[in-house]
């Protein structure tokens, strides 16, 4: 009598594994068990017996939690002689769905490959792969040759695709010393098999505070963001805009797969409420009979704390800087990169100042250098690169000479000195939050001065004034917007209302339409000799064109200020 077979063979295409069946002849040795490995050419393992139940243990493939699935076929090795059902069975439906749920043979299809298809079923829950396997159950037919045969098992391993993680969004904004609050939130990226807590506390208790102090992940809430709430904190201080972090602990639970792991943690600035005082430029000697030149007013006068490490801050400006500078002179591009290099004051976040930042450390009242050599070590009387870059030249970037104060854009491939500056960059030292009041005046909150919005070249369509003394006198004579309190500006004044990202003009002009050069400071200078120069700044490319001698016919325009509301 023939003995009833199930041949399978394995083979791997793409993400599945087919398994098909092989004929066996009517003299094979009933001991014959032959079992190959997968070839090159992908025909797999050919599994052949003429034993009652089918061995097909070691046929070996893999699902997906992602999806991935597999395939196998199976027929018979000879005609039954009536109706052959092989019940088919996953032995873990929780990693692996198998369809259909049977296979039915009869003496028409007996010999026709029939497909068995395994699907991998997704969790939640980081369990590694798992191994399980499709069960071929004991057959049924009224042939008893086929009756009652276990075929066998196809093992498999469910690939897992969760990883014991947290997940955090976005943080929604900054914080203030206004009181602004920023949020974010936090969920598990796969289930836990208990709760999972970690604390969350603020880097700098002093800038932000942290609500709630703790969160919990339960196996049911996992995958719901909590909200984290970040509150800004008010101080006194011109301490510009801080970094700190949303701190997180290490992961507490008995679930092996999170405790421990550190969910990392969430950068937020707190934006500083008081905004930088514009220094005085430190110019205190007379050199003129006319009153109103910049010895004549003094606001906030230079003031810089030795903070004991190599730094020094600006009470001013509220900026930190590098006491000494290295003596080298460096490409514009190298000056960048010394300074994120810079590791000075237990800090590293230096950076290259920009043109308003480094300018405003400039001492007018000083000589060989213009700088307080007792703040600002090994000053050289030489150009010091800024981190703006000239809007009219890509290739160029703007320099200060520490020699006279002169301003002018250079080539980056020019070498200079350095002096670097620490934190957060800002757009503009001063914003240009400008309020045009519509009585021929501007206000600028972020340094509390109040502008003339034209000057009288443009009103009269006068020539410039002849000398410094007249630009001087005209200032102090102005009554405008109701007040008479006016005056020249000072440098560090007017340079406050240069815009260095545009040029051509370097202002804007929907503010302040008559933008040229040069327009006439209040400030002098004791580099040349008598004092007989005031500072000039050109308003169409934001460089000082000249020390303008006070007697020079047609020498500057004239924009007035005045220290109020």
């Amino acid at each position: 009598m023939k003995k009833p077979i199930f041949s399978l063979i394995v083979s791997v295409v793409t993400l599945y594994m087919i398994l098909s069946g092989c004929r066996q002849d009517d003299d094979l040795d009933d001991s014959l068990n032959n079992i190959s490995s997968p070839s090159d050419s992908g025909s797999g393992f050919i599994i052949e017996t003429q034993n009652n139940s089918a061995n097909i243990t070691g046929v070996t493939t893999n699902t997906t939690e992602a999806g991935g699935g597999t395939t196998f076929t199976v027929k018979l090795a000879r005609r039954p002689l009536a109706d052959v059902l092989i019940p088919i069975s996953s032995s873990d439906i929780s990693e692996g769905a198998v369809s259909p749920a049977s296979l039915t043979f009869t003496t028409d299809n007996w010999n026709v490959d029939q497909t068995v298809t395994v699907t991998g079923v997704d969790d939640d829950i980081q369990d590694g792969n798992q191994s399980y396997q499709t069960d071929l159950g004991l057959t049924t037919s009224a042939d008893t040759d086929y009756n009652g045969i276990t075929v066998g098992t196809v093992s498999i391993t469910n690939i897992d695709d969760d990883n014991a993680g947290f997940h955090l969004s976005a943080v929604n904004g900054n914080t203030s010393e206004y009181g602004g609050t920023a949020t974010f939130t936090v969920k598990l990226t796969s289930q836990p098999l208990s709760d999972v807590s970690v604390d969350v506390t603020s880097s700098n208790i002093w800038e932000g505070t942290i609500s709630p102090s703790s969160l919990t992940f339960t196996n049911s809430n996992w995958d719901t963001g909590q909200f984290v709430t970040i509150m800004g904190v008010n101080d006194s201080l011109i301490d510009l805009d801080q970094n700190y972090s949303v701190v997180f602990s290490a992961a507490d639970s008995t679930d092996d797969n999170y405790n421990g792991i550190q969910p990392g943690g969430v950068s937020v600035t707190n934006l500083d409420n008081e905004m930088p005082l514009l220094p005085d430029t430190n110019q205190t000697t007379s050199y003129a009979v006319t009153f109103g030149e910049d010895n004549d007013y003094t606001v906030n006068s230079p003031s810089h704390t030795d903070n004991g490490n190599g730094t020094a801050t600006d009470n001013n400006t509220g900026l930190k800087w590098q006491r000494q500078d290295d003596d080298q002179q460096y490409i514009w591009i190298e000056a960048v990169e010394y300074c994120q290099n810079l590791d000075l004051g237990a800090r590293s976040d230096w950076r290259l100042p920009s043109i308003k930042e480094l300018e405003s450390i400039g001492d007018f009242g000083r000589r060989d250098p213009t700088i307080n050599t007792s703040i600002f070590l090994n000053t050289k009387s030489s150009e010091y690169w800024t981190s703006t870059t000239y809007a009219g030249n890509a290739n160029q970037a703007w320099s200060i000479n520490f020699e006279t104060l002169q301003i002018s854009p250079k080539n980056k491939s020019s070498a200079y000195y350095v002096r670097c500056v620490l934190g957060n960059v800002r757009s503009d030292l001063w914003p240009h939050n400008f309020v045009v009041v519509g009585d021929g005046t501007v206000v600028h909150p972020s340094t509390g001065l109040t502008w003339q919005q034209v000057g009288p070249a443009y009103i009269y369509n006068e020539e410039w004034f002849d000398t410094w003394e007249a630009a001087l006198s005209y200032c102090e004579d102005l009554s405008l917007g109701g007040k008479s309190d006016w005056r020249l500006p000072s440098f560090n004044e007017l340079i406050s209302i240069v815009d260095y990202s545009i040029n051509s003009p370097a202002i804007n002009i929907a503010v302040f339409p008559d933008a040229g050069f040069p327009f006439w400071s209040s400030t002098t200078s004791m580099v040349y000799a008598g004092g007989n120069f005031a500072a000039q700044m050109n308003l169409w490319t934001g460089g000082m064109t000249s020390w303008g001698n006070y007697n020079d016919v047609g020498a500057g325009m004239v924009r007035c200020v005045r220290g109020g509301p």
